[in-house]
């Protein structure tokens, strides 16, 4: 006996409904389109917020992802008011040395290695909702820390540690409630709606961060507090259901054209796990998903060496001012916020695993330009092209991360990714400022291609047996 898959109609959204959302707003668009071409006039443009996202975007946003989507902009926008300007403060605010602020501020960064396979774990237990409001919480308690006690060293370094934490348990929750929301064949565009909010919120958190830090480092806190308690008051108005999700099954063709997940009693149990037994492992599976979070590891190193590694090495090595790097990186985020959703569009029929090598070689391989030029228009070409690779690699490993997990087991391997994105910062952090300083320009470069070219491997090594990332896989088990 076949049955329907069906989850609480709220914030968590089955994963079928979300689906058709998204169906159906392509084609009620192009119906839209269609008749306005036929009458020899332009289609009624629709007003308001929704309206003009779909506009920027590329697509539209579906409603039942947005209240997520909603409550993620605004706690990043919150967070990076804090981590933008956390350093700075460390070194001219707090009576340490430049060295000892770097080292209790990695110290601090570090705590997030040990903190997502806890908050993964959490997330499967006690539910997506409640670790996504205890990384907010504890978000708000670092603002609140610096805003009281100014100037002081012990309360700073709390604060960082728990801002990482937080950073940690809320990015956990807020992937793994995505991961539930998307439906297989729409899961690269639901984590690149998400990752635009994202890199949206981290430009524009850093930018309100500025116009209050003009007046006074205490209104910069208590602005980052307003944002993450808007973020927290939000989600605690409208908690998602902290139900765990059943083992999707095959996709399967309806007689009215849509698609059904169907299961039966026997897959409520998830792959490899014996029901009841709390002990088992990630599944069948564990192997590709080490080396799927091995690749996410050497990527993200990747990705800090375009936000670590490259400013540093066009003030300080290629002679620029730091006000035309500022410029230079908005080439970033606003190619993000226009190009993350088209360009995984445009690049549906490339497998997943030919996506993921193709963005890393982006990535690192853009680089290697500087080791020819370090002009002010190659440096510019570097950040477009490292920036198409970004957009490629963020919701394709995402996914990929995703459908190699059990489904009751993706909080887990959502807080191992969070702590592989870590793991990532500490080693660019540790490494290649260092190697920038004593191996020269050209040798980092070098190794920063290299990592990203291997990153790209591991990755196709892990998605080799997954499916096209717009197939829609079916079985003999589908009946009308």
């Amino acid at each position: 006996m076949h049955l329907a898959v069906r989850r609480p109609q709220s914030w968590t959204t089955s994963s079928l409904v979300l689906h058709g959302q998204l169906r159906r707003s392509r084609e009620d668009a192009d119906a839209a389109r269609e008749a306005g071409r036929r009458a020899g006039r332009q289609p009624v443009r629709r007003l308001g917020v929704s309206g003009v996202a779909e506009r920027v975007l590329g697509a539209p946003v579906p409603a039942g992802l947005r209240p997520l989507l909603t409550v993620t902009a605004l706690s990043v926008a919150g967070q990076w008011m804090l981590t933008a300007y956390l350093p700075i403060y460390a070194v001219t605010q707090l009576p340490v040395t430049t060295g000892t602020a770097g080292a209790l501020l990695a110290g601090a960064m570090a705590t997030g290695l040990i903190v997502g396979p806890v908050g993964g774990r959490l997330a499967d237990t006690v539910g997506r909702a409640r670790v996504l409001v205890a990384g907010l919480v504890l978000q708000t308690a670092a603002a609140a820390l610096l805003l009281v006690a100014p100037g002081r060293t012990t309360p700073a370094v709390l604060a960082a540690t728990l801002l990482a934490i937080g950073f940690t348990l809320r990015t956990t929750g807020q992937n793994t409630l995505a991961a539930d929301l998307s439906a297989i064949d729409d899961r690269d565009t639901v984590f690149a709606l998400l990752r635009t909010a994202v890199n949206v919120a981290a430009a524009a958190g850093p930018a309100l961060g500025a116009a209050l830090l003009v007046f006074d480092w205490s209104l910069l806190w208590a602005g980052s507090l307003s944002v993450s308690l808007l973020a927290l008051a939000l989600v605690r108005r409208r908690p998602p259901q902290p139900s765990l999700p059943a083992r999707e099954g095959p996709r399967c063709p309806r007689p009215d054209g849509e698609t059904d997940a169907r299961t039966d009693p026997a897959s409520l149990s998830v792959p490899g796990e014996v029901p009841g037994d709390r002990r088992s492992a990630l599944g069948p599976d564990n192997r590709r998903v080490a080396v799927a979070l091995a690749a996410s590891v050497l990527a993200w190193a990747t990705y800090n060496a375009f936000e670590i590694v490259l400013p540093v090495a066009t003030v300080d090595v290629y002679g620029l001012a730091p006000s035309t790097w500022g410029l230079l990186f908005l080439l970033n985020p606003i190619g993000v916020a226009l190009l993350q959703v088209r360009l995984i569009a445009w690049t549906s029929w490339l497998t997943r695993a030919g996506r993921l090598l193709l963005a890393t070689s982006l990535m690192g391989a853009s680089f290697l330009l500087l080791v020819v030029t370090h002009r002010t228009i190659a440096i510019a070409a570097v950040v477009l092209a490292f920036t198409a690779g970004e957009i490629l690699w963020g919701p394709a490993s995402q996914a990929l991360l995703v459908e190699l997990a059990p489904p009751r087991r993706r909080g887990t391997v959502m807080g191992l990714l969070s702590s592989a994105a870590t793991a990532g910062a500490v080693i660019t952090s540790a490494g290649g400022l260092a190697l920038l300083s004593r191996g020269g320009h050209v040798l980092t470069w070098c190794s920063v291609a290299g990592v990203a070219i291997l990153s790209g491997l591991l990755f196709r090594l892990a998605a080799r047996a997954t499916t096209h990332p717009g197939a829609t896989p079916q079985s003999s088990t589908c009946r009308n």
